[in-house]
């Protein structure tokens, strides 16, 4: 039987955060690839704009915005978003 294998980005502008989320992902779901870590709002743009993800694990409250405006600075929202 194949195991799915989905493709995550976490955006947390706490390094803390940012390894907890890291951390229970990968005990209890080890299939899934951690394609990038972005600490704000230009890092997540420029991370979603070169992978394709299935799911961002997304902080509302960014250091140089919220999680908000990196959604409206993308063209094209084709993922699933778990805002944290």
């Amino acid at each position: 039987m194949s195991v799915t294998q989905f493709k995550i980005i976490i955006v947390d502008d706490e390094p803390d955060g940012r390894g907890i989320i890291k951390g229970l992902l990968l005990q209890y779901f080890p299939e899934i690839l951690i394609v990038a870590e972005a600490g704000g709002v230009t890092d997540a743009v420029k991370a979603l704009t070169e992978h394709e993800v299935d799911f961002v694990f997304l902080d509302i409250d960014l250091k140089d915005g919220t999680g908000f405006d990196v959604l409206d600075q993308l063209a094209d929202v084709n993922f699933n978003v778990i805002f944290t």
